[in-house]
């Protein structure tokens, strides 16, 4: 459906419209289930939720977990950085000695 259809839904210009895709505006619950609505299809579709089915703690806890997972790699690569000058710092005190 275009924008300037949406907007006479709504009962704002296609300006404003396209500020709220943006996110310049707000975008009012009421306003967000006109525009469901007027797609035919449901608000949570619009609220970029992957499944409208998913319970939202378990879509969060993935999500921690997901964070979780990039945490640890980080710190094991970090880990390894630091092992490293570790090494070298003892073969610098070796060949000095």
């Amino acid at each position: 459906m275009p924008q300037k259809n949406i907007a006479e839904v709504l009962h704002v210009t296609a300006s404003t419209y396209f500020k709220m895709e943006m996110g310049v505006i707000n975008i009012t619950l009421s306003k967000l289930l006109l525009i469901a609505q007027a797609l035919g299809v449901d608000c949570a579709a619009l609220l970029d939720q992957e499944d409208p089915e998913q319970d939202p703690l378990e879509a969060e806890l993935e999500e921690d977990e997901r964070l979780l997972s990039q945490y640890r790699s980080r710190i094991i690569e970090e880990q390894g950085k630091l092992i490293s000058l570790l090494e070298k710092n003892v073969e610098y005190t070796n060949e000095t000695k």
